[in-house]
């Protein structure tokens, strides 16, 4: 049973997912919850870097030492529905947004993946045969406009 589980995971929009909450310093969670991965190394695209829990999956990118971002990949929760395994369009009503034109598609082990923006909440939601696959959050904080999340790794 993994350390994760029973914190539940529930993304509040530009607050966090869980326990996990956005701009807040990593340490904490490190010696409270131990991850399953340390990283040993960065995300190339962003210079992030990465911890991983197992159970349920997902991952928390940290920058200078602070959560930027968290991916959800068995369960994320939100107004009452899990998004992940969710259809899009249900996913998409449940959000309350409409993504951003033209998503990118990723060929990911043969397979295509496929990456919506929703800006304005500041999600991405990656899908395979119009199923949810994987959501990734982040924040934007006032003083800042990041780009999108992508490359799931």
């Amino acid at each position: 049973m993994g350390r994760t589980a029973s914190y539940g995971l529930e993304w509040n929009p530009n607050i966090g997912v869980g326990v996990f909450r956005f701009g807040d310093r990593t340490d904490r969670y490190i010696s409270a919850m131990g991850p399953d991965e340390f990283p040993d190394e960065y995300d190339e695209d962003v210079g992030w870097k990465v911890y991983g829990w197992l159970n349920p999956e997902l991952r928390v990118f940290v920058e200078d030492d602070k959560i930027v971002s968290v991916a959800c990949y068995d369960e994320c929760w939100y107004r009452g529905v899990n998004l992940i395994g969710t259809d899009l369009s249900k996913a998409i009503a449940c959000i309350g947004s409409n993504p951003e034109d033209d998503p990118e598609a990723f060929d990911i082990d043969g397979e295509t993946e496929v990456a919506f923006d929703f800006d304005e909440v500041n999600a991405q939601l990656w899908v395979k045969e119009n199923i949810v696959i994987a959501v990734m959050y982040g924040f934007s904080p006032e003083e800042e406009n990041p780009d999108p999340i992508i490359n799931r790794g």
